[in-house]
């Protein structure tokens, strides 16, 4: 836990060595060191003995620096949990130390006074003695107050480390004070991190900054048994606040606070800067131009904020009413969920834990592991009961209890694998094969969700009922449906006539139609006809509504990536796009054949038009857009004027989650800051999609919210159950994100 802090002070001292590859060994099995540790392997005496060797060749076994390395060894010992050897080792340096002359610390200079703290905490840690611990804790901690600084990282994770300590031993009051003086200093520090450098180097920070948030939540996990001390709630929601989405949204305000500032140099500088992401220029490069952009709006008065940075509960409370129940999901560090509650009347937040331990197929299992296992997208009678289980676990009695009874609303934040599954469609009547007492008569071969009994809202984070803005009814809308994915070379030429010049596009013909010819026999892209009669229909509905126009109808060999592109900065409120999606894990062997590259945004997003030709293989002209469109080059596009997206395609909220959330589509729209977002969780049905789409168009044409819309809608599919559609693969795919009006 404290390894990792210290390592620079092994480099340091081997930073001197006279042979270069000594430094570079050692660098080298400290990194080893720590990563098996992260993964909870003890298996390190090895590594460790060779980092003493190298110390002893290099200084001698009598020198300061070589119990410099003892004691970092016996620290690595202590987190591997072999005491008896850290012992050892503290005890040999200990000796070594004290030949350099007594002073306060034993001979030791102040860091590695520090370090043996530490290891004696670790020790007394691993073996029970709690009184201990916590005194050497509380003399480390003192240390690196004076020597580090008050508002230092590593005194700020150690402040923690010890309100943890305090936690376990039942010193609720004293963890709970130690934590909230170190939660204002280290909110304090990602502001002023954050705001100041440049978008790669704040994702860099956040994987160190994002451990702060969980042992905030870690705490909090801990805290929520003991109900008389109250504020660790309010720190934990307003800790949500800040952290959920952070870079996401980071990076959408700030490109939203430049093309506001009315300042010419800095938005062409940002333009310049998205056309450069799409050929993977040097970071450098990129972080030359975000510093660039921060000096330019410095020198014009207009220095950068982030709004969500300096949010509160209270502010979220003032914004609901009297009945709402608003939900804020957290994971902690061990992949246990808890979820902070509020609503108007309450005087701060509430905290509960959710049942973490479910029985599934008569075993019982962390929560964590049933997510994964039982998905809504293989409901069958029979396993009614382990989803019904799950649902009691994600929406368990502590949150139950508060729900609305009269006209309020359910707005929750999801995190961990609840960010990619259909929590809102759970059971919330359990079925069974039989009617019995306890299940109010439901029937055996139907399931009745949560959403159905409250109004559901699913938000990104609660932050979004402070900065929603209302949109103006009506506008205009895009749709794309029913595209031509073996589109032929030449068609996508000239389609894209004029982003290029002839002379970059100059094209083998021959080459081409051998190419399709011989490809003809194998499977591509399969074509999807009843997104052409779901374009035509919605097209038809909406230009029966005075209040929205459709300007854009893509089909055929319309719908390419390119008239996609050109979208960007319309004033749009619907775009809805019918067609494949694509999500590849990262070691999905169709995902290395198209060598998309590492970034996790480019292993989803969209096929358009013409996609078969890089599908099979086929050459691309320079200029002309490959059909593949990824989450990447949305997150690069502008659609800040977009109100809602409509994604009508498998698998489109899917991705990679990480601790800032979905890395997938969703992520790449409101990167390029659209308002709300209807996507699928997995391959979905298309004739049941069409009808789903169809009628939730006409109930939001006919003035209904988009949530209720699209419930209406799910209704409607449901009610064919002679076609089987009331199981819920036909429905449950469809989560609405941020669809609050």
């Amino acid at each position: 836990m404290l390894l990792c802090v210290f390592s620079c002070v092994l480099w340091a001292q081997t930073g001197n060595a006279a042979h270069k590859e000594e430094v570079e060994e050692v660098d080298s099995l400290k990194q080893e060191v720590a990563h098996r540790l992260e993964l909870g392997r003890s298996d390190v005496s090895h590594l460790l003995n060779r980092v003493i060797d190298l110390y002893q060749k290099r200084y001698s076994s009598k020198s300061s620096q070589y119990a410099d390395c003892l004691l970092w060894c016996a620290m690595v010992c202590a987190e591997a949990d072999d005491i008896n050897q850290a012992e050892a080792l503290v005890k040999e340096s200990t000796r070594l130390f004290e030949q350099y002359g007594k002073g306060p610390f034993n001979g030791r200079d102040t860091v590695s006074e520090i370090l043996f703290w530490d290891v004696q905490n670790a020790m007394a840690y691993s073996i029970g003695l709690e009184y201990k611990e916590v005194k050497c804790a509380e003399k480390a901690c003192a240390l690196k107050k004076d020597f580090f600084g008050s508002q230092s990282e590593i005194y700020l994770k150690s402040l923690l480390d010890l309100s943890k300590l305090y936690a376990e031993r039942l010193r609720w009051k004293k963890s709970q004070e130690i934590h909230n003086t170190a939660f204002k200093s280290y909110v304090s520090l990602i502001k002023q991190e954050f705001c100041s450098r440049s978008e790669s180097e704040r994702t860099l920070y956040w994987e160190v900054a994002h451990k702060y948030i969980l042992k905030t939540l870690d705490l909090a996990y801990k805290h929520n048994r003991n109900v008389s001390l109250k504020s660790m709630s309010s720190f934990t929601f307003d800790a949500l606040l800040l952290s959920k989405g952070l870079l996401l949204n980071t990076t959408s305000s700030f490109e939203r606070f430049v093309n506001e500032s009315g300042n010419e140099m800095a938005k062409r500088s940002l333009q310049y800067k998205k056309r450069l992401l799409e050929q993977s220029p040097d970071q450098d490069v990129l972080d030359s131009i975000d510093y660039s952009i921060l000096k330019i709006l410095k020198d014009s008065c207009m220095e950068y904020q982030i709004p969500q940075l300096s949010m509160k509960w209270q502010q979220v409370q003032e914004c609901m009413e009297d009945d709402d129940l608003a939900v804020e999901f957290f994971k902690n560090s061990i992949n246990e969920y808890g979820a902070v509650l509020l609503r108007k009347s309450w005087k701060r937040p509430r905290l509960v834990k959710l049942g973490n331990y479910v029985r599934i197929d008569n075993r019982v299992m962390m929560l964590h592991h049933a997510l994964q296992l039982k998905v809504l997208e293989n409901y069958t009678v029979d396993d009614a009961q382990n989803l019904w289980n799950i649902s009691k676990g994600v929406w368990c009695d502590a949150i139950i209890k508060y729900f609305p009874f009269k006209n309020g609303k359910v707005y929750f934040s999801a995190d961990g694998e609840l960010l990619v599954t259909g929590i809102e469609y759970l059971p919330f009547v359990c079925p069974s094969k039989k009617k019995s007492k306890g299940n109010d008569g439901a029937r055996p071969d139907v399931i009745y969700c949560i959403s159905d009994f409250y109004p559901m809202y699913r938000l990104s984070s609660m932050r979004e009922l402070v900065l929603r803005e209302k949109k103006q009814p009506g506008g205009t809308a895009a749709i794309y449906g029913g595209l031509e994915y073996d589109m032929s070379v030449a068609d996508m030429l000239a389609d894209a006539k004029h982003q290029a010049s002839d002379k970059e596009n100059k094209l083998d013909k021959t080459q081409t139609e051998y190419d399709r010819g011989a490809r003809a026999a194998e499977r591509g892209i399969e074509y999807l006809p009843g997104t052409a009669v779901e374009a035509n229909r919605i097209f038809s509905i909406l230009k029966e509504n005075e209040t929205c126009s459709v300007e854009y109808l893509y089909t055929g060999k319309r719908g390419t990536e390119s008239s996609f592109k050109a979208l960007s900065g319309r004033n749009l409120s619907v775009l809805h796009i019918a067609t494949h999606g694509f999500f590849y894990r990262a070691d999905d062997p169709a995902f290395k054949r198209f060598d998309l590259g590492s970034n996790p945004l480019v292993r989803s997003g969209l096929f358009f038009s013409g996609a078969e030709n890089k599908w099979f293989g086929d050459p691309v002209p320079n200029g002309v857009e490959d059909g593949f469109l990824t989450s990447l080059e949305v997150a690069n596009l502008d659609f800040q004027n977009v109100d809602m997206v409509v994604l009508s395609a498998c698998e489109t909220g899917q991705g990679k989650v990480a601790e800032d959330g979905v890395f997938g589509l969703q992520r790449g729209f409101k990167m390029a800051c659209a308002n709300s977002i209807l996507m699928s969780l997995w391959k979905v049905d298309d004739q049941a999609t069409c009808l789903l789409m169809e009628e939730f168009y006409r109930n939001l044409m006919s003035g209904k919210s988009k949530r209720e819309s699209l419930s209406l809608a799910k209704q409607s599919v449901r009610s064919h159950s002679e076609k089987g559609w009331d199981n819920p693969k036909y429905w449950a795919a469809f989560i609405l994100l941020d669809g609050l009006d």
